[in-house]
C-alpha cells in the first residue's frame, strides 16, 4: 500500500510526503488556535504558539502527533484606524518544519511551508477618544492559511 499521485494515502497507510495545506482560527481569547491540515497531511488539533527561540516556534498539537514550526520569517505589517480602532495585521513569508520536532505519526517529519497570516480586532477607546492598545481587544481573530511540502523519514 503506499500514497496515490495526490499524496492522499491508499488503503489506510500514512503517506511518507506531499502537499499539505494548513487552516488555522485563532479566537480573541488567549486560548490556542484550532488547525485544521488538509492534502497529504489529514489532522486536526492546536496551535500552541510562543516556544522556541524569540517564542517564534508553533507547536501543532494534533490527533496523531505533533510538530513544531518556526514562523520567524514571516514579515508582518500593520495599520490602526485610530478612528474605529480597528487593528489590521497582515503578514506572509516561510514557516519551515523545526528538525526533530516531530512525534508520533509525524516524528522525522521535515519541509517548509508558506504561510499567510492575519489579525483584526477592535479596542475600546480611552476617555480622551484615543485608542487604548494596553487593554484587551472588545471583538476579534487571527487567521492563517499556509501551503506546504513535508516528507517523513
Amino acid at each position: 500500500m503506499g500514497a496515490q499521485a495526490s499524496g492522499q494515502p491508499t488503503g489506510g497507510a500514512q503517506p511518507t510526503g506531499g502537499v499539505f495545506h494548513v487552516y488555522e482560527y485563532d479566537p480573541p481569547t488567549d486560548v490556542p488556535g484550532r488547525v485544521i491540515l488538509t492534502g497529504a497531511i489529514f489532522d486536526h488539533g492546536l496551535d500552541r504558539g510562543g516556544a522556541g527561540p524569540n517564542h517564534t516556534y508553533h507547536q501543532l498539537v494534533l490527533t496523531k502527533g505533533s510538530f513544531e514550526v518556526n514562523a520567524g520569517k514571516i514579515k508582518v505589517h500593520q495599520h490602526l484606524d485610530t478612528r474605529s480602532c480597528t487593528l489590521l495585521v497582515l503578514g506572509s513569508g516561510p514557516a519551515p518544519i523545526v528538525k526533530g520536532s516531530g512525534t508520533g505519526a509525524y516524528q522525522g517529519i521535515t519541509g517548509t511551508s508558506r504561510a499567510k497570516t492575519g489579525f483584526t480586532g477592535v479596542f475600546p477607546k480611552k476617555p480622551n477618544g484615543s485608542c487604548n492598545m494596553n487593554a484587551p481587544v472588545e471583538t476579534g481573530f487571527g487567521w492563517m492559511t499556509a501551503v506546504g511540502r513535508f516528507s517523513l523519514r
